[in-house]
């Protein structure tokens, strides 16, 4: 009021709301109140120890979203559909994070992998190594026969076709798998799309740009990779996973590996 800070909540508490009374009169005349600290112009800072704050904040925030969003739906627990690569990797540790702080079991925490025509060994190893390292549940579920199905029922030559149809079925196949085990367990399904690929378009309608929260929607994937690689040092039980994902070239994986 006036420029004077009459309450305020302390980051990541327990309670959302603040409130204060006002003296209505004492807002006349009204001038709005700025913060003086100067802000940097980028996404991070660009002194390397407020970087490494900051990054430390993104996770305390997702899993404080997480935490409250999952408390007011009165769901069970999380559900994630891991790939291997850094998007997915961010938004399981976020959910883990978020149980901790609910005081669950990591178990609650249902890591899904979803491999189909292009998935890689690495990637799978790595999203597998990852869920269990860090005490989550973990499923296989591969999307190639429901596919395969898909194709035929449509009338697809997914033999010789490699086009938008091969490509956004696989997208929305897993969409569906996910979405369906949240509702048939009571699990939050928490998105993995970044800023990034919605900016570029590189999402499938239906697909992965769908989720019940998608944490990583204002992070754009460099900051995705900082963030993961600052996670090592909460997790690192999972460190060396990790940095493999983050060495593992940025792919959908969505073609047949020749």
């Amino acid at each position: 009021a006036g420029g004077e800070v009459l309450e305020a909540v302390a980051p990541f508490g327990g309670d959302a709301f603040v409130y204060a009374d006002v003296d209505a009169g004492a807002l006349f005349p009204f001038e709005p109140y700025v913060e003086q600290r100067h802000k940097s112009q980028t996404y991070l800072s660009n002194d390397a120890l407020e970087a490494e704050e900051e990054l430390k904040r993104i996770l305390d925030l997702q899993a404080t979203a997480l935490s409250r969003r999952l408390s007011f739906m009165g769901a069970e627990g999380f559900v994630v559909g891991v790939s291997g690569g850094v998007d997915s990797a961010l938004a399981l540790l976020a959910s883990a994070a978020a149980a901790d702080k609910l005081g669950l079991k990591r178990e609650k925490v249902l890591g899904v992998s979803m491999p189909g025509f292009g998935s890689s060994a690495r990637t799978k190893n790595n999203a597998r190594a990852l869920v269990e390292g860090l005490g989550c549940s973990y499923r296989e579920i591969s999307i190639r026969e429901a596919c395969e199905q898909h194709f035929r029922d449509i009338g697809y030559n997914f033999e010789a076709r490699r086009d938008a149809v091969f490509e956004n079925a696989q997208a929305r196949e897993r969409t569906k798998i996910l979405l369906s085990l949240s509702n048939m367990e009571n699990l939050l399904d928490v998105g993995t799309g970044d800023l990034s690929e919605a900016v570029l378009g590189w999402t499938t309608f239906g697909g992965d740009h769908l989720a019940q929260y998608g944490i990583n929607a204002s992070l754009p994937k460099t900051v995705v990779r900082r963030a993961v690689k600052q996670a090592q040092e909460r997790f690192p039980e999972v460190k060396e996973f990790l940095e493999d994902i983050l060495d593992t070239p940025i792919s959908p994986e969505l073609w047949p590996l020749v």
